[in-house]
């Protein structure tokens, strides 16, 4: 990007560096165990020519477009692809160590431009710039690449809404158009929490933009005329409205092909009415790690394997560098009582504050006050999430201070600035002290003070500069860098690129299996072994042969387990109950599951899968017994009452009877059902049965049932019915016949026509002639 400072790309390219080595790609957590095989799979649907639409491997059938976070539709997405074409699935695994830097520079770059509209000089600029782009919050997360996209996004929606609210009406088209663009491109990256707060966030700021005193006179210092003879200010600035209204409109519809299933979805899944308390509390921000705002290993580190700290250590990583950090607050203390500056400092200070009173989550009575009286509050998880407007004021404060800190010739300052010096020796000093003579107390609060005790002498000494000049700004934009560097480093771990090569599948396994995981295995495998929270050093050899979910998708095996952040609901509640089931009901269940391999852990991070007889994955029956409703149709499927041994429980069949039979013959008819196509990959959103019975019937197939699924019959199209509770089942006349069944989901084709309409309505008003702007 133009005018992007040279270090706001040296710095996550070092980060990074090591996934972005020939034969490396990055690995940890939600990369090798989400985003990946997501992709891998979308990947071969497009290959065979297919949509991605529909996931077979995960959880008996899943949607995929639908699930958020795939992001497929999200352009950086098919720089992927592009990868795969020259190196195939390994390729795409290494190029996301490539996306991860683009959107962590093109994080610092937006806050470049935003700290350039709000008036600040390049130090200021390029410092907020690295104090944001290279922070502990967007760093740490990394390999949440749905998180690292989502946040890239922010200071440009930051900066439009700005410049929309600034300009003056004959000028506002352009940056309107702007502004829709990031919009619909924070809304396709894939993290709807990162959208929402965004989003929130964004009104507050448009509020501050448009209420601001200084606005006029600072459109006006660039040219501009807000065009106030005749009206008042107040109506001038709220004309802007319609246009951040319209930009915001626009945005929506452009993203309405993934918007619209991924809603489906929400409606459909365990979290449609919301999460539960315990679950959206979970990782709070631990008030002990306000310290990390000084310096970020006080509570050790995953990289160095020795982190202490409340739950993950990047869910509350806030880091923006020792010197940004404290240019913030002297911008506060420099700023908020009055001057041209105190509307934005007054601002950003009152959303860092409210942004941590948030992140406390359960540790104060604010947020569960809000889950329980605020709608969206009980939509996510994680309020320490929330620490993202914190990083961002932050970065933009850390700005105002810069340009304060450049200013300060006098010889008051450069005292003080001796003083500091004298202060953080002192530092240095009691971190070597507690390291070296005192190994009683934990070694990472003498590491984490030492640290900081050099990056504090360094702003010290440069406070204590006479001249500063381009040589002195370049230095502290470099010290600032080499801190950020160092606390983010190994924060993104790679392996070697055989992690996602074609291997061995273990035990026999064939893509005719479908297997199941006890879920205390998978949170042993996952979280005890290959994916620690303290360490980050870990052997993988062995990680694909446990078949994780999702990791089974790389080698084409079905897995009843599922690793998405929604669920269908019935899919949820099954594998819940089958998950505490006694032996012989859980058996039973596996068997409906048509699970032909169940793994257990006989050793750390390693798993058996021993085979077991299932029912067919197609069935045919003759008698159904209908269900009143989802509560019914789960008892009457787990009662497994004998009278009804063979009988189809279907919910729809609105008869009365305590049973439907589909021939005078009863339960006594015979028929059969067998697949004419794979359920891989090439026939992922399409299934073809031949059936032959004596009577008419119901075909059973035990894939999870969700909306979108059509059948044929003989050219003939026939209902889908929810089944056993969980499944599909489809009527079939008496005789030999084809079923195909069909994944057209509409919420995607209604979403996709007005994508397009929006894209065509979009192309048309850009290219139309713009106004002025700034």
């Amino acid at each position: 990007m133009r005018g992007t400072p040279i270090w706001l790309w040296v710095v996550p390219l070092v980060l990074i560096g090591p996934a972005l080595l020939p034969g490396r790609a990055l690995y940890y957590g939600t990369v090798s165990l989400q985003f990946h095989p997501w992709r891998v799979l979308a990947w071969r649907a497009l290959l065979s020519g297919e949509l991605p639409l529909w996931n077979p491997l995960s959880g008996m059938g899943a949607p995929l477009l639908a699930n958020y976070q795939s992001a497929l539709l999200y352009p950086p997405t098919w720089v992927l692809f592009l990868f795969g074409s020259f190196g195939g699935e390994a390729g795409m695994a290494y190029g996301q160590g490539w996306l991860v830097v683009l959107h962590l520079v093109l994080a610092g770059g937006g806050m470049v431009r935003l700290a350039r509209a709000l008036g600040l000089p390049a130090f200021s600029q390029a410092l907020a710039g690295l104090a944001y782009g290279c922070s502990g919050y967007l760093v740490a997360r990394s390999h949440f690449l749905s998180v690292n996209a989502a946040a890239a996004w922010l200071p440009w929606i930051l900066l439009f809404t700005y410049r929309l609210a600034a300009v003056s009406p004959v000028g506002r088209r352009r940056p309107a158009i702007s502004l829709a663009v990031v919009v619909a491109l924070l809304l396709l990256a894939g993290h709807a929490q990162t959208a929402w707060y965004t989003l929130v966030f964004t009104g507050l700021w448009l509020v501050f933009c448009l209420s601001r005193p200084e606005a006029s006179a600072h459109s006006q210092n660039q040219g501009e005329s807000l065009v106030e003879t005749g009206r008042s200010r107040l109506r001038a600035r709220l004309s802007s409205l319609p246009y951040f209204a319209g930009a915001l409109a626009v945005a929506l519809t452009i993203a309405a092909a993934q918007l619209l299933p991924t809603a489906e979805l929400l409606l459909q899944s365990q979290r449609s009415g919301g999460v539960d308390e315990a679950f959206a509390m979970t990782y709070s921000f631990w008030p002990w790690r306000l310290l990390g705002l000084f310096t970020p290993g006080v509570f050790g580190s995953p990289v160095t394997g020795d982190y202490w700290g409340y739950a993950n250590f990047w869910e509350d990583a806030i880091y923006i560098g020792l010197i940004p950090v404290l240019l913030a607050i002297q911008a506060v203390r420099n700023h908020i009582r009055g001057g041209e500056r105190a509307a934005l400092v007054r601002f950003l200070i009152g959303v860092t504050i409210v942004s941590f009173l948030l992140a406390l989550g359960s540790n104060t009575p604010v947020f569960p006050f809000l889950y329980r009286y605020v709608p969206t509050f009980d939509l996510f998880q994680a309020p320490t999430r929330f620490t993202l407007w914190a990083v961002t004021c932050l970065s933009i404060l850390a700005g105002v201070g810069a340009a304060d800190w450049a200013a300060a010739h006098s010889s008051y300052a450069r005292q003080r600035a001796r003083r500091a010096s004298a202060a953080a020796l002192a530092l240095i000093i009691a971190g070597a002290v507690a390291l070296i003579a005192l190994p009683a107390i934990t070694p990472t609060f003498g590491r984490a003070i030492l640290v900081a005790g050099v990056f504090a002498t360094a702003a010290a000494l440069f406070g204590t500069a006479r001249t500063r000049g381009p040589r002195w700004r370049a230095a502290v934009v470099a010290v600032i860098a080499l801190d950020l560097a160092i606390a983010g480093w190994g924060l993104n771990p790679a392996t070697e690129l055989d992690l996602y090569r074609t291997h061995t599948v273990p035990f026999g396994l064939t893509t005719d299996d479908r297997v199941y995981l006890p879920s205390e295995d998978i949170y042993s495998l996952t979280f005890d072994h290959f994916y620690r929270f303290d360490d980050f050093d870990r052997d993988l050899s062995g990680l694909r042969d446990t078949m994780l979910p999702n990791l089974n998708i790389l080698d084409g095996i079905a897995s009843s387990n599922q690793f998405d952040p929604l669920e269908v609901g019935r899919y949820a509640e099954w594998m819940e109950i089958l998950d505490s089931a006694r032996p012989e009901l859980r058996d039973w269940m596996l068997s409906r599951s048509g699970v032909t391999a169940v793994g257990r852990v006989e050793l750390p991070g390693a798993s058996v899968f021993e085979d077991r007889e299932a029912a067919p994955r197609v069935a045919w029956f003759p008698c159904a017994r209908p269900a009143g409703g989802p509560d019914q149709a789960m008892q009457f499927v787990l009662e497994r009452d004998p009278e009804f041994e063979g009988y189809l429980v279907l919910e729809g069949l609105d008869t009365g009877a305590a049973w439907v039979c589909g021939s005078e013959s009863g339960p006594g008819a015979v028929g059969t059902a067998a697949i004419l196509t794979t359920h891989h990959i090439a026939a992922a959103n399409r299934l073809i049965v031949r059936t032959e019975s004596d009577s008419a019937g119901w075909l059973l197939v035990r894939d999870t049932f969700y909306p979108g699924w059509t059948a044929i019959v003989d050219d003939q199209a026939a209902p889908v019915f929810q089944a056993e509770a969980v499944f599909r089942a489809v009527p079939v006349p008496a005789g030999e016949h084809t079923v195909e069944l069909r994944y057209r989901p509409a919420s995607f084709f209604l979403g996709a026509v007005m994508s397009l309409a929006g894209l065509v309505a979009f192309v048309y008003v850009a290219r139309r002639r713009a106004g002025p702007s700034t």
